[in-house]
């Protein structure tokens, strides 16, 4: 399977404002809703990579997910397209890895749900999302949990929108938000290993499914 391969971007450095829970953004250190994004993004990237790469996908980062320093969008887009480039007998998808946020965000929220973002038009990306959707579909509702879908058609499960790293992908790409660091319940899944469990494990078997799907027989 190394001829398969995903290339995992982790969400936005420390020094991007306001991606953090309430609490975090208070400081409120001693809390267990203190959030902040890149550090679960950090986390849930290291534990989606080692699950893929014992199903034997090459894994490459757009950062060290260890590294707390935004490297910017741009850079982002031209570390994917090397990773791409530099390895053209690779069949390369890539997944950005974000938790949601809405409103004020020193303001608890009540938003809740995972969703999953494509750009627009419709291409292999989404068929992909498509694929980690209906994984989640089958993991979420064991822990009662939402899953924000756009029902408009099949194969638009996923919401569309050009954010600037999948955009820039030259392969399928999907941009995953899990739950809202701005909801207290959501922020106590992301944080409990139950939760980062069940988040890797549905996104690997819907990637798993892409490329059965896309490349069968060779997989």
């Amino acid at each position: 399977m190394a001829k398969f391969g995903v290339i995992i971007d982790r969400a936005h450095g420390e020094n991007v404002a306001g991606k953090c829970s309430p609490d975090a953004a208070k400081g409120l250190k001693g809390s267990p809703y203190y959030y902040k994004e890149w550090e679960w993004s950090s986390i849930i990237c290291n534990k989606l990579a080692n699950r893929l790469r014992e199903e034997g996908f090459r894994v490459e980062f757009t950062v060290n997910p260890n590294d707390p320093n935004e490297p910017g969008l741009n850079t982002r887009g031209k570390i994917t397209n090397k990773i791409i480039n530099d390895n053209p007998d690779v069949n390369w998808i890539f997944i950005s890895m974000h938790s949601n946020a809405i409103g004020d965000i020193n303001e608890w929220s009540n938003a809740t749900g995972y969703s999953i973002w494509t750009t627009k038009l419709e291409n292999n990306s989404d068929i992909l999302a498509d694929c980690i959707i209906k994984r989640a579909e089958e993991a979420l509702p064991l822990y009662k949990k939402h899953i924000r879908k756009n029902m408009n058609s099949y194969l638009k499960k996923d919401y569309e929108s050009n954010f600037y790293v999948i955009k820039a992908a030259s392969c399928p790409a999907v941009l995953s938000e899990n739950f809202f660091h701005t909801t207290k319940s959501d922020v106590a899944w992301l944080k409990s290993e139950k939760g980062q469990e069940a988040i890797v494990d549905f996104h690997v078997k819907g990637i798993n499914d892409y490329f059965k799907l896309k490349f069968t027989g060779e997989i």
